[in-house]
């Protein structure tokens, strides 16, 4: 039996969830690193963390964009809220 991809709508949700919970483990890394050694296994745990949610979400931008061919530079926020399209990117210049 062929699994169904996911909708639009859920791949918006899951961008925000991944999103913020990587925004929040950066504010973790912060405060864990002004309060313990550089060397603490929980520093190295949480980059390493880190790192694996913004390589998930890099990787379900592109299943998005292979199941959905036609969406547009808009859809580049739906992992990466704080990006611009290039076409207001070069309205800025």
């Amino acid at each position: 039996m062929r699994k169904s991809k996911l909708t639009l709508e859920r791949h918006k949700e899951i961008g925000q969830e991944l999103y913020k919970m990587q925004l929040e483990l950066g504010k973790i890394m912060l405060e864990v690193s002004n309060s313990y050694p550089l060397k603490n296994n929980a520093l190295h745990l949480a980059g390493k963390t880190h790192s694996y949610l913004g390589r998930l979400r890099s990787v379900l931008e592109s299943q998005m964009f292979i199941d959905y061919p036609n969406l547009g530079d808009d859809a580049l926020r739906i992992y990466y809220p704080g990006i611009k399209p290039k076409a207001q990117l070069s309205d800025n210049l």
